[in-house]
């Protein structure tokens, strides 16, 4: 449990029932914020890609998956396809700049620390909206931004162990 600007926020293991609630998400935070950066053909292929029940599958496949949960309710989702690769990281668009990304991003670490001990770099694809998050973490640039077919992304990377983000974003574990 975190408490972060006076709310409860839970991390746990996404599991495949939680994949309708993590879809829905996802879909929207995609709509949001990455999907302006996507040429539609993109657009199209990542939702249908990420309906419920592809979900469930990538849910069951992932070397590690979270959601972060504020009542009950899903406000977060994290999955990494290998230990060395963050394939999703979407938070509620209600919940942006709130702590959920930091605190999901340091449960991770701590997962992988003790899952994967011999994983010392973990990478991704960032759209532009969240290169910024994903410097504040700890991650930097190691491609300029490119088109992929069709989507718009910057790779970026990240040495472990991170620094101790928790303590520099007054995180406290309850």
């Amino acid at each position: 449990m975190y408490l972060l600007n006076r709310m409860e926020l839970s991390i746990q293991t996404a599991k495949s029932d939680d994949a309708e609630e993590v879809s829905n998400l996802v879909l929207r935070s995609f709509a949001e914020f990455a999907s302006p950066h996507w040429e539609p053909e993109a657009c199209q292929w990542f939702q249908k890609m990420n309906c419920a029940s592809e979900l469930v599958g990538k849910i069951h496949n992932a070397a590690h998956s979270s959601i972060a949960l504020v009542n009950n309710a899903i406000v977060g989702f994290l999955l990494m396809p290998k230990p060395t690769l963050l394939g999703m990281l979407f938070i509620h668009p209600n919940e942006i700049r709130n702590g959920v990304g930091n605190a999901m991003w340091i449960h991770t670490c701590k997962a992988l620390r003790s899952e994967f001990p011999t994983v010392s770099t973990v990478e991704l694809n960032a759209t532009p909206n969240a290169i910024s998050f994903y410097t504040d973490i700890g991650f930097i640039p190691v491609s300029d931004m490119c088109l992929q077919n069709g989507c718009r992304v910057m790779r970026m990377s990240c040495r472990l162990p991170v620094k101790d983000i928790e303590a520099e974003c007054n995180l406290t574990s309850a």
